[in-house]
């Protein structure tokens, strides 16, 4: 990636499974939260699950950021819940059919904060999404 160029959404790192354990969409531990928690900088843990804010410029940079998400998420097969608040952008993430947080919530965070601290240094805030 060049700085002025777009992001190319194929160039942010997507953990793959890093845990090593056999399932990973089995409910975790609060200590294995605890600990998974500790190597996330910027998420909190509201009532297991995952909750990480960040403010853009404005409104635009906001839905820019979001769309960019979509190849990750697609990648990983779980999904953010996203709210936006004109440039603020509320995600969170839980498993849903298991009632609390798995290591595939722990991977699609990592690869958010890969995406943002990726995108916010792109001069054009914006990716390009490759068709597969």
């Amino acid at each position: 990636m060049t700085v002025g160029q777009p992001l190319l959404v194929s160039e942010i790192p997507v953990p793959s499974v890093q845990y090593s354990e056999t399932n990973p969409n089995r409910r975790l531990s609060e200590a294995e939260i605890t600990q998974r928690l500790q190597q996330l900088s910027g998420w909190k843990l509201e009532n297991q699950t995952l909750i990480y804010t960040h403010t853009f410029n404005n409104f635009i940079e906001s839905v820019n950021f979001i769309n960019c998400l979509v190849e990750p998420a697609e990648k990983l097969g779980h999904h953010p819940d996203i709210s936006v608040s004109y440039n603020k952008v509320k995600i969170s993430l839980t498993t849903h059919d298991q009632g609390g947080l798995t290591s595939l919530d722990f991977q699609l965070a990592e690869t958010i904060s890969n995406l943002i601290n990726t995108f916010s240094e792109t001069s054009g805030k914006q990716c390009t999404i490759n068709p597969s």
